[in-house]
């Protein structure tokens, strides 16, 4: 593989690397990187440092270079047909083109990117196709509008004093005109999405003026077919910056500038038999939440006739009656089958205007038939191979495995898809899944251009770079309700993955000076053990799609694991082999949601064959519950410990006003921990209660009547005040109870499910180094010899007895130890 090239020339218009960049970048031609790394130590560590940000851009555009000359994105399809998870098919509604792609679109668009990249890590073979809407009115009005301000007020305008400042925003979301789009019956009277956003209108040159277009530029989109050669290529190239894993030679635009798309082709949707097939459709659909089914649901209980025709606008004309267009949203519901032969009609451009061995009167109803709908052979011109090789496409790639959408478009859009779908094409064929999601907003805040408070994808790229853009757009949220991308979350991401790329270059560098060897000791096996438990909990979220918490357990957890793991480890030092194999796994769990860093972590660190985006899903071994609650129970203790060491000194040292300091003599340096393995006495009682009123099945208790009958039997021959025993019983019920509903009956033991003293004696250099104590023992709350160690302290264990899951620690100095025994 050839190694990537420096910065390469940038297009007109397109400025990757934000102005401001710090002379860092020039040093990142040098051979390797820990030069530059310590260069951006050296500056501030807060995340506005431009070098690291700078670092991360240089990547990228490493990683995409490399990318694009290995042609990893480009989709070919099997000689047969797929088994499950072989292939991956997932779209997403093409955006509109009135305007530049923003932080909005990106987050639809990054579930599936994500849910995409997950799935070539894993080695399915995947498409992700990519197209842009250009059919429907907004485009047309628009460029009559400036035709009609150029007229009234010149050119440029000269436009009057506006009257209120408040008002424009720009209506370029993703849907604008099937949103925008009025269902007979049901959404009559309402402005367009465009009007309600905007209150009051702002003029079209204002508008396009806040686009980064010059007066000269502007007066060309009087023309509306400028806006289709214009914004479609300048969205392609920001999803590219993106990082957005698509098969570009079946990109394509809407409406008829597109010949090929325009043979591609109005209805009573709620006609009983075909309704019972959407719904047949639907209940098979993995629509990955309950409220998204609800609304699919309810959409198709109302659902009944679309208008399929308008005179205005841009689109695809109706054969019978070229006056009139197809209405927008019934010629974009079954699009996703061109996206599997478009490449082969195209000649991989999207406007379909290149030499092809295909011309487009050649696309006759019969043939598309025959490629999409198990038709006869055509009687046609197109070669039988290629005939062949297009229905080849199709029944591989088809049905496509998810759609990925805004929640707004159940009601029209996605609806009409499931419809067009089941009429059309064999259930066999039929849509596997819809996953919709809510808007987004930046930092707490509606999105809204009028407040600033806005960023295009572009802008986003070159401010935080591809990598924390994604980062902080799966940190966002991941269900219907509206999710939040923050600022300060992309700047922390920055930080984080640089810090990480010194860090591993550091580890890689003193390689010679870890411990050599199996893992071995405790804190080894307590960090293997979460490394597992990370690849299962991550593969779970990636597969419900949910990427937030992909993000926690590949990541933020694992990243917790290591720093716990090296403070563990003291003067043995880290295990060599199981520091290796954390990184190879973080990689590859990270590679989805930053694979441009994952991409150099893989080739210039790690030293990996082959692309680190197809290196496959780590291999894991069974997670051990038990040792994650032991080392839980360790964490725990040793922080309540060192709480009440600090309390004890703090009483003990505290001099009079003007008294000299304590001696140095009387310094707590000795720690006994008393232990209780068994629950007794009332907790006993309390658990065996439980126990025999627990459902472990359901995970479900007993009336709380039943419970405290039950309870007052117990202790009736015991107690006298049986109130006051009830008082200390229910607070520890109550917390017995939730920790039985959450993991099942084995909360209700009377013992923990591992060796406290154990756990402890084993892990003694660490509690010793973590408190400051030169001394530690461990023992049973119930030996009397143990007990008398204790001394004048002796009465805490009176009074405040350990339990399982709760040891209690006395300190002294170690002449009071040394004293007393």
């Amino acid at each position: 593989m050839r190694a990537p090239s420096p910065l390469p020339r940038l297009r007109r218009r397109r400025i990757l690397l934000a102005p401001g960049l710090s002379p860092a970048l020039r040093l990142l031609r040098l051979p390797g990187l820990r030069a530059v790394v310590r260069t951006m130590s050296s500056n501030t560590e807060g995340a506005k440092s431009h070098a690291r940000r700078d670092l991360l851009l240089k990547i990228q555009l490493d990683a995409q270079t490399c990318w694009e000359e290995g042609k990893v994105f480009q989709a070919e399809p099997g000689n047969k047909v797929p088994g499950p998870g072989e292939k991956f098919f997932g779209n997403f509604p093409y955006p509109y083109m009135n305007g530049l792609l923003h932080l909005g679109h990106a987050f639809s668009l990054s579930k599936l990117e994500f849910g995409a990249a997950y799935h070539r890590l894993r080695g399915s073979n995947v498409l992700l196709p990519f197209g842009f809407h250009c059919t429907g009115m907004p485009i047309k009005a628009s460029a009559d509008k400036l035709a009609r301000e150029i007229q009234q007020y010149g050119n440029p305008p000269v436009f009057p004093a506006a009257e209120d400042d408040s008002s424009p925003e720009v209506a370029d979301d993703s849907q604008v005109d099937q949103a925008a789009a009025v269902a007979p019956d049901k959404f009559k009277s309402k402005k367009s999405k465009a009007a309600a956003k905007t209150g009051l209108q702002k003029f079209q040159w204002e508008i396009m003026r806040g686009f980064g277009l010059s007066d000269e530029e502007i007066a060309k989109f009087q023309d509306p077919s400028h806006w289709l050669t214009y914004f479609p290529p300048l969205a392609k190239e920001d999803l590219k910056a993106f990082g957005l894993g698509c098969d570009w030679r079946r990109s394509f635009i809407t409406t008829d500038m597109n010949p090929f798309y325009d043979a591609f082709w109005y209805i009573t949707y709620g006609e009983t038999e075909w309704k019972q097939k959407a719904v047949k459709c639907l209940e098979n659909m993995n629509t990955f939440s309950a409220e998204t089914r609800n609304g699919f649901e309810h959409t198709l209980g109302w659902l009944n006739q679309w208008a399929c025709s308008r005179s205005f606008g841009l689109g695809t004309r109706i054969p019978w009656d070229e006056q009139f267009l197809v209405e927008s949203l019934s010629d974009s519901t079954l699009y996703m089958a061109y996206y599997t032969i478009a490449h082969l009609l195209q000649n991989g451009n999207m406007y379909g205007q290149e030499v092809s061995s295909v011309k487009p009167e050649e696309m006759t109803d019969e043939v598309w038939e025959y490629v999409f709908c198990d038709g006869p052979a055509p009687k046609s011109d197109i070669s039988p191979a290629l005939l062949s090789r297009m229905k080849q496409e199709f029944e591989y790639w088809y049905p496509f495995d998810i759609r990925v959408s805004g929640k707004d478009l159940i009601q029209n859009h996605l609806t009409f898809s499931i419809y067009n779908h089941t009429a059309l094409v064999p259930e066999h064929h039929w849509p596997r899944g819809f996953r919709c999601n809510g808007h987004l907003m930046l930092n707490s805040e509606k999105m809204s251009k009028s407040t600033g408070n806005f960023r295009t994808l572009k802008q986003a790229i070159e401010e935080f770079s591809s990598d924390a853009t994604r980062f902080a757009l799966a940190d966002a949220g991941d269900g219907m309700d509206d999710a939040n991308f923050v600022f300060e979350t992309a700047n922390a991401a920055i930080l984080r993955l640089t810090k990480e790329i010194a860090w591993m270059e550091e580890v890689i560098a003193a390689e010679s000076s870890l411990r050599g060897g199996p893992p071995s000791t405790y804190a080894d096996n307590v960090f293997a053990n979460e490394i597992n438990i990370a690849v299962q909990e991550t593969e779970k979220s990636y597969n419900a799609f949910m990427f937030r918490d992909a993000l926690k357990s590949g990541f933020y957890d694992l990243q917790l694991a290591r720093d716990e793991y090296r403070l563990s480890c003291g003067s043995a030092g880290m295990n060599r082999e199981l520091l290796g194999r954390f990184m190879e796994v973080q990689t590859r769990l990270i590679t989805p949601i930053c694979p441009h860093y994952a991409e150099h972590v893989w080739q210039k660190i790690l030293k990996k064959e082959g692309f680190a985006i197809k290196a496959g899903w780590p291999v894991a071994g069974t997670p051990d519950p038990t040792l994650r609650s032991a080392n839980k129970y360790l964490q725990d203790s040793i922080v309540l410990m060192r709480k009440l060491l600090q309390k004890q000194e703090s009483g003990s040292k505290k001099p009079k006003k003007g008294a000299a300091p304590p001696p140095a003599e009387s310094k707590l340096t000795v720690g006994l921990i008393y232990v209780n393995e068994h629950y007794d006495g009332w907790k006993e009682q309390c658990l065996r209660v439980l126990q025999s009123n627990f459902d472990s099945q359901a995970r479900s208790f007993a009336p709380d009547e039943e419970i405290n009958e039950a309870l007052k039997n117990c202790f009736i021959d015991r107690e006298t005040n049986f109130k006051q025993v009830q008082k200390l019983c229910m607070p520890f019920i109550r917390f017995k109870k939730d920790e039985a509903r959450n993991v099942g009956p084995q909360a209700l033991n009377l013992k923990l499910p591992f060796g406290e003293i154990d756990v402890l004696e084993e892990n003694l250099e660490l509690i010793r180094r973590q408190l400051g104590l030169e001394h530690v023992e461990v023992l049973s709350a119930f030996d009397g010899a143990a007990r008398a160690k204790a001394g004048r302290h002796g009465p805490v264990l009176d009074k405040n007895p350990p339990s399982p899951g709760e040891p209690v620690a006395i300190f002294m100095s170690k002449e009071e130890f040394g004293a007393q025994n």
